[in-house]
């Protein structure tokens, strides 16, 4: 079943809300033409996407709407052009999920927010999260989670 969020979108659905969210209301035809998709594929996502409101059809074509159901962003959350793309076609529940994602994202690498190359790394993250396919340029590895030990702590 598709999540509501529109960042928690894998696949063929999540291409089809992020062409409806670039490009505005088109048709069936034109969806399948513009993402290249199988027309067999788009036609089993469209109504799962109708019926989580994150498409509206109106007639003949279809529209995104995650901005229309969900509150939308209040302010742009960086001044540069990502910053403005994010608030543009995402909605607060996505930043929201998004500064988790971060969060995880600093714990995990030892980040530093305030270093160039940590920012170029988030930045890049961010924007897999929203328009790539979701997931960040490097993934987290916790093959060896609960079998790490700190210096200090008697082993269990």
């Amino acid at each position: 079943m598709v999540e509501t969020l529109c960042v928690a979108l894998k696949g063929t659905p999540r291409v089809v809300v992020q062409l409806l969210k670039e490009k505005g209301a088109l048709t069936f035809a034109q969806i399948v033409s513009e993402t290249g998709h199988p027309e067999k594929s788009i036609k089993i996502v469209m109504p799962e996407l109708v019926n989580q409101g994150l498409v509206k059809q109106e007639g003949e074509a279809f529209r995104s709407s995650c901005l229309e159901q969900m509150a939308p962003m209040t302010r742009t959350p960086f001044n540069n052009d990502l910053g403005r793309k994010v608030q543009a076609n995402a909605c607060a529940e996505c930043w929201k999920k998004w500064q988790a994602q971060q969060l995880v994202l600093m714990n995990h690498f030892g980040l530093n927010p305030l270093d160039p190359q940590a920012q170029k790394f988030l930045f890049g993250a961010m924007e897999s999260f929203f328009f790539g396919d979701g997931t960040p340029p490097m993934t987290i590895d916790v093959t060896q989670q609960g079998q790490i030990h700190h210096l200090g702590r008697p082993e269990e």
